[in-house]
């Protein structure tokens, strides 16, 4: 099978060649032996979980790192260019990095395994297959984020770039989440949608579900840096999938305002991770504008061309008005009093259109090259500092006009606010906006 897949794919043989030899063959079993011949003696009873905790390290702290440089490596060796313009599909090239270049990680993570299986048959410890399959899930799931993370990277270019770079960030947001999976094991239930599901195979589908849109993400992004046209329906349809999962945890509250509640919070949030997946360049707004002009409406071509921030956007505020209108009573108890609010989902999307027009403003300046800094530096001066000083300034009015959330009266009142600031915002940028070919 291995060799069928090698024939098939020329970045995945490649891929094979430079990260195996004779010495890494036979390298990691003996390290790995002399590992767990040290643990057997002076602790058997330790071994399942030594061996559990090595394939978390290798398939996800050194699998993560590897996906990582699978990419950047290319790009600090000035090959990547050879790559791109190669034949080789989007889908091969994402094959061949993630599953080829992290193959050595999973040569040991499956020694690892091995080990687990016997030492806990040995022990007379039950197997969880679902445990099982949820952590091979969650190892391909971080490594395509990994990857990911890195094509995003050069995406932007510059020094997010080089090699091995922003693979930590991965390390830091994904990994504990990773590391806690072989603790859930537990015999308790998961209740979704009012459906009671066993804990550990919930938790194994979910792994295997994520992973699967982890792998379709980087495949996207892949085709996007190889400057492919391409659709939105994917990057929409991850953020409905995450709201409809989301959505599924609450006990109570109507279901399409659970939806459209988890939605304007899933798709603002996205809307903020396409500043640094696909920074807001003015000439990729042109095309689309230009498009749309032409066309007069959504067809093909123009999707194709649509800014992953608008299409998370409309998302948001259609997420946002669906659910203000349809809150149910703020007198009731649970989540109804804590987040049935009505205009508050409104507002968290029209504060969000607020804060990525001010953005494109910045971007399209004449000072774009300091663009990314200076954009953080006006979000969080809006966002955090500026509300804080005033409400420390006892000026808590002032305070709730700059950051309308809960505005009293209402969370209509915090929408109405928050769509005034919206508006002026994209007034800022749309006086940044230069006509094609200006």
């Amino acid at each position: 099978m291995m060799r069928a897949l090698a024939a098939g794919n020329p970045e995945f043989q490649r891929q094979l060649w430079l990260e195996f030899s004779p010495a890494r063959l036979l390298g990691m079993p003996a390290v790995l032996a002399l590992v767990f011949a040290a643990v057997g003696l002076a602790g058997p009873s330790a071994l399942p979980m030594v061996a559990q905790a090595g394939f978390v390290l290798l398939v996800g702290f050194y699998g993560a790192r590897l996906a990582s440089a699978a990419l950047l490596d290319e790009v600090s060796e000035a090959t990547w260019d050879a790559q791109r313009l190669s034949s080789l599909t989007p889908w091969q090239l994402t094959w061949g990095k993630l599953f080829g270049g992290t193959l050595f990680a999973w040569y040991g993570g499956i020694i690892c395994l091995a080990v687990w299986l016997v030492s806990n048959a040995v022990q007379g410890h039950g197997l969880s297959w679902s445990l099982l399959v949820g952590m091979v899930a969650a190892g391909v799931g971080l490594q395509a984020v990994s990857l990911i993370v890195a094509l995003a990277a050069l995406r932007r270019g510059g020094l997010a770039a080089r090699r091995g770079g922003a693979w930590w960030i991965v390390l830091l947001v994904v990994f504990p989440w990773f590391g806690a999976l072989p603790r859930q094991v537990s015999p308790g239930e998961v209740l979704w949608w009012g459906m009671s599901f066993e804990a550990a195979v919930f938790y194994a589908a979910t792994a295997v579900v994520f992973a699967a849109w982890a792998v379709l993400g980087a495949q996207r992004l892949m085709a996007g840096v190889l400057q492919l046209p391409l659709r939105p329906q994917a990057w929409l349809g991850f953020q409905a999938w995450l709201a409809v999962f989301a959505a599924g945890f609450w006990p109570e509250g109507n279901a399409v305002w659970r939806v459209g509640f988890a939605l304007a919070a899933c798709a603002t949030t996205t809307a903020y991770l396409s500043l640094f997946i696909e920074p807001p360049r003015v000439d990729l707004w042109q095309r689309f504008a230009a498009r749309w002009r032409a066309g007069g409406a959504l067809d093909a071509a123009t999707l194709e061309r649509m800014p992953l921030m608008l299409a998370s956007l409309v998302l948001a505020l259609g997420g946002g008005l669906v659910a203000s209108v349809l809150a149910p009573d703020p007198q009731a108890g649970g989540i109804g009093r804590a987040l049935a609010l009505a205009g508050l989902p409104l507002t968290w999307a029209l504060l969000a259109l607020r804060d990525l027009a001010l953005a494109c403003a910045i971007h399209w300046g004449p000072r774009a090259r300091r663009a990314e800094s200076t954009t953080l530096v006006v979000l969080v001066v809006l966002n955090l500092v500026l509300p804080w000083l005033l409400h420390a300034a006892g000026l808590s009015a002032l305070a709730g006009l700059l950051q309308p959330l809960g505005a009293e009266g209402g969370g209509w009142l915090g929408a109405g606010i928050a769509a005034l600031q919206a508006a002026a915002a994209v007034f800022v940028a749309r006086t940044r906006w230069r006509p094609a070919g200006a």
